[in-house]
């Protein structure tokens, strides 16, 4: 007989051969993932998935532009990774000249991290060279190696490419990968490389009762469409005209256009836009009940309505305007500060069935982040001519509906290092087998 380990969205699969062992088997599941922090509560909501209603499309015409914010990349390398797993396929042929590590989250912020490694020239005149990570596999290669293209910017080099923004499908427990074209630069003065989105996203919004010409700017260029920090334009005259001077808005939940408030219904995947007149407003004001000696140092908590709504919640002590509706939670990240450390939780939906919060109009609402935290497996058995295999995949859900994606803990709030689930399976006669199940 053989286990297998897995989690309920990435999975290792680290086996363990049971010779001629079956009958009453017990799986207990440790999670050594300093969850002590987050008490146990009760919740009456969780997240909707939202149809899109008109698929959007990517539209590589435009170019990056000026005005756009260049994403740094964090410097050094994210946890798991090493200068020379990186590079084991590369070695000896990588030369002696300054290497620079650094990595990105392009997509979701629950995508995993993309690791890029810049060349120095040893030639005076010479362009470095610039790897990129472009499967997430934690491992350069060859073909990894970006060409070169024109910069127009003094002592910079450039670099452009198809990468794909990656975005966690909870609700299916798969990626959505888009591909997006982007150029890295690199300023040599500055020792610094950047990341830009090249393109926007098009297709037809909803706008009140019509359908209208709209897309996407993804002005922070970290892959994602709906930040605070990006922006939509839209034909409101209906002319078949786009105009992004004119017809530009914020990637917000409320907007006025014209003399008009409408409700913003925007998709970080860019596939969808819908915007809806506001007939009435309420305030809604997030809850988690923290444990004594805890510090909530950031969070951010998407509320999803069931017309398509989203709206963030990023502080515990005041309540947000919202359009009435019907709310749950879509998604949490918190970091928070205790005795030993910072510790940084991400959970995302996947349970749509619990009923929603009800926000009416000129009245104020709460509305349980998470809830009760608890650990639960489910497991399936294959027999085959080779034996039985046992899966269990463990996962720490919320009575929200929401489940744990990524845990860390760090000394400082920008320095951590992932933390893992230990998951040990038992027999009535004692330990059988003992194996990690990791959360990116």
């Amino acid at each position: 007989m053989r286990i297998v380990f897995c989690s309920r969205f990435f999975c290792s699969h680290p086996r363990v051969n049971l010779a001629n062992h079956w009958g009453r088997l017990a799986t207990v599941a440790n999670a050594i993932l300093i969850l002590s922090f987050l008490c146990f509560m009760t919740q009456t909501a969780t997240a909707q998935t939202i149809g899109q209603e008109s698929k959007f499309a990517y539209d590589q015409s435009l170019d990056d532009s000026p005005s756009y914010a260049h994403m740094k990349a964090n410097v050094g390398l994210p946890e798991g990774m090493t200068e020379q797993s990186l590079t084991a396929k590369l070695e000896p042929n990588l030369g002696k000249t300054p290497r620079h590590f650094g990595w990105f989250i392009y997509g979701g912020s629950n995508s995993r991290s993309l690791a890029t490694m810049l060349i120095e020239s040893s030639d005076a005149g010479s362009l470095p060279r610039l790897f990129v990570d472009a499967n997430r596999d934690k491992q350069f290669d060859e073909t990894e190696e970006l060409p070169a293209v024109e910069s127009k910017r003094e002592g910079t080099a450039a670099w452009q490419t198809n990468l794909n923004a990656e975005f966690v499908k909870v609700a299916n427990k798969v990626f959505s990968r888009q591909l997006q074209q982007v150029k890295f630069r690199w300023n040599e003065k500055d020792k610094r490389l950047t990341i830009s989105s090249v393109g926007t996203m098009k297709g037809k919004a909803t706008f009140g009762e019509k359908k209208v010409a709209a897309q996407y700017l993804d002005r922070n260029s970290n892959g994602s469409w709906f930040d605070k920090e990006d922006r939509f334009v839209v034909d409101v005259n209906q002319d078949g005209i786009l105009d992004p001077m004119l017809e530009r808005y914020p990637c917000k939940t409320l907007c006025r256009i014209g003399s008009q408030q409408f409700a913003i219904g925007g998709d970080p995947e860019g596939n969808s836009l819908s915007l809806v007149e506001v007939t009435g407003r309420g305030t809604i004001a997030g809850t988690i009940k923290l444990a004594d000696g805890a510090e909530v140092v950031k969070l951010k908590a998407t509320l999803a309505s069931t017309t398509g709504i989203r709206v963030l919640i990023d502080t515990l002590d005041e309540a947000v305007t919202c359009p009435i509706g019907d709310y749950r939670v879509e998604s949490v990240e918190i970091k928070l500060k205790a005795e030993k450390g910072f510790y940084d939780f991400r959970f995302a939906s996947l349970n749509q069935d619990k009923p929603p919060v009800r926000i009416l109009a000129d009245q104020s609402s709460e509305i349980d982040l998470l809830g009760k935290l608890s650990l639960s497996a489910t497991q399936a058995i294959i027999v085959d001519e080779n034996g039985a295999t046992l899966t269990i995949s463990p996962m720490v859900g919320s009575e929200s509906g929401l489940y744990l994606m990524l845990c860390r803990l760090g000394s400082t709030p920008d320095s951590t290092s992932e933390n893992r689930m230990s998951v040990e399976s038992t027999s009535m006669d004692g330990q059988i087998g003992l194996a990690s199940s990791g959360f990116s």
